[in-house]
């Protein structure tokens, strides 16, 4: 799981369409598509129910967005804390 994968995935919860998430993301639709598609797999878990017209996430796929918020959150706390701790150093 790569933290992008991560970001994809919230924004195309907030567009809620894969092709307003793909632009938001800088991406086709398809590439979008395959990176959700890649998550999920590597989940093991249906993030999304492709079978309807509307856009819909799963059970599981509501539960993992709040993680991928929290890791995401997570993430930038860190990379933060880093970038200060770093740029202490150098003064």
């Amino acid at each position: 799981m790569e933290i992008q994968q991560l970001y994809y995935y919230m924004e195309l919860c907030k567009q809620k369409n894969f092709t307003e998430a793909g632009y938001a993301c800088n991406m086709t639709q398809g590439a979008l598509s395959k990176q959700i598609r890649k998550l999920e797999n590597e989940l093991g878990i249906t993030l999304i129910r492709r079978n309807t017209r509307k856009f819909e996430l799963s059970k599981e796929g509501e539960i993992f967005l709040s993680y991928a918020k929290k890791m995401t959150g997570t993430y930038e706390a860190v990379s933060y804390t880093h970038l200060r701790a770093h740029e202490t150093r150098r003064h």
